[in-house]
């Protein structure tokens, strides 16, 4: 059925046309993995991955969350969110609001908008508690970007503009990766000084790249 005969002679809007996908369809849109779907979400769980995802990079707090069940119980709610948690079906992550008094709250992302996100986005005085979820984001987006490249290795600010990451952002990758790399020979990501000759003026720029037991480390240039 087009578009105009579902609307049909109210061709005018004056009526919402609301569509509605079957079970499988709204599983294949949340990513929500086979495995998961036999074992454990039901509809409490699809409820919370579409109010997230309607959400998109604002995401949604755990108070907004509760509100969707009737009773508003956090439990029910936090029972639910430890299963898409554990297929990595969303990202939870623990802010600091300074404004209009100190509190401690969560924030809840699907993970394809979660890197996008920044605590000032909340409120300007916001700051995430903590950087470890930050820091599988940031290695998981790094990986993916980099196994796109020929080379595969980039200057770590190209990595940065071409994924709109703040400055803070890339440094939390950097110090990671630096990090990772003294405790791990094998760790999946490397960083290294490059000379760039862009101008005239030689220039030390950090570059990072995927590393490999077997290929040498891609060429300086």
């Amino acid at each position: 059925m087009s578009l105009d005969d579902a609307l049909g002679p109210h061709g005018d809007g004056a009526l919402t046309l609301i569509v509605i996908a079957s079970q499988e369809l709204r599983f294949r849109a949340l990513n929500a993995p086979f495995q998961a779907i036999l074992a454990d979400l039901g509809g409490e769980h699809l409820q919370i991955l579409e109010a997230v995802g309607r959400a998109r990079i604002r995401g949604m707090s755990t108070t907004e969350l509760a509100a969707l069940f009737a009773d508003g119980t956090v439990k029910r709610l936090h029972n639910a969110l430890d299963t898409l948690l554990s297929y990595n079906l969303v990202v939870k992550r623990m802010m600091i609001v300074a404004r209009p008094a100190m509190r401690r709250m969560n924030i809840i992302h699907l993970p394809r908008f979660a890197l996008e996100f920044t605590p000032h986005m909340f409120d300007t005085s916001a700051e995430f508690e903590s950087d470890d979820a930050c820091k599988k984001i940031l290695c998981a987006a790094a990986e993916a970007y980099l196994l796109k490249l020929p080379s595969r290795s980039c200057v770590l600010t190209d990595f940065g503009r071409d994924l709109n990451l703040h400055k803070r952002q890339l440094e939390i990758l950097r110090s990671h990766i630096l990090q990772e790399a003294k405790k791990d020979d094998a760790y999946r990501l490397e960083l290294f000084q490059a000379v760039l000759r862009p101008t005239k003026k030689l220039r030390w720029s950090p570059r990072f790249s995927i590393a490999s037991g077997t290929s040498p480390r891609p060429p300086v240039r």
